[in-house]
């Protein structure tokens, strides 16, 4: 999402003035006084009162004084969190191509937009380890100029890092742009070609 805004806040009994920032799975403040960080699925009410954006967890209550239409908006983001394809950047005409092993539910709702990688508006590379980041470097060369590859990994693990994704993407001519929740259990991070470098189909 990437929602910043500077406002007043009272968390429980504190008070101040600092930076909220609304992400895809989470919303957090930070003030020289306090700070505290919220998981969106924790939140079990989420309320627009005026010019106040209201949070209630099961042990933390939060008001965020943003203004009205900012407060409306950022309920709605929060009540309505966009599904993983829209994060993903899928439109109902996009072209996939898929390398590795995904879990059911993803394939079912790509569908029938899996193809070859020469048309793929977006290439997906399932890597578990770090062994299956060896494929980068073949993706890379083989991906349009305009596609962009997103690789799926797991979360808190250590057989394969955050950074172990990045450098290989980058060692692969690519340039890492947005990094997303992918499910409970994976992330995924985005490369693209770098514009002074699309001179290929």
């Amino acid at each position: 999402m990437g929602y910043d805004a500077t406002c007043n806040c009272t968390f429980g009994k504190q008070a101040s003035q600092g930076q909220a920032q609304l992400e895809t799975d989470f919303i957090q403040f930070r003030s020289d006084q306090f700070r505290f960080k919220i998981l969106l699925k924790d939140l079990t009410r989420v309320v627009a009162a005026g010019e106040f954006l209201e949070l209630v967890s099961k042990d933390q209550t939060a008001r965020l004084q943003l203004g009205e239409k900012v407060a409306a908006k950022w309920t709605s983001k929060i009540l309505n969190p966009p599904d993983r394809l829209v994060k993903l950047g899928v439109k109902p005409d996009s072209t996939l191509f898929l390398e590795g092993e995904f879990e059911a539910a993803f394939t079912q709702e790509v569908g029938a937009r899996a193809g070859s990688i020469g048309g793929a508006d977006l290439i997906f590379l399932a890597a578990r380890d770090k062994s299956a980041l060896l494929k980068v470097d073949e993706l890379a060369t083989q991906m349009p100029s305009a596609a962009a590859l997103w690789i799926v990994y797991p979360k808190g693990q250590t057989e394969i890092r955050e950074m172990d994704v990045l450098n290989a993407g980058r060692s692969a001519g690519l340039k890492d742009v947005k990094v997303v929740r992918f499910s409970d259990s994976q992330t995924a991070l985005k490369f693209v070609v770098p514009v002074s470098a699309r001179n290929r189909p």
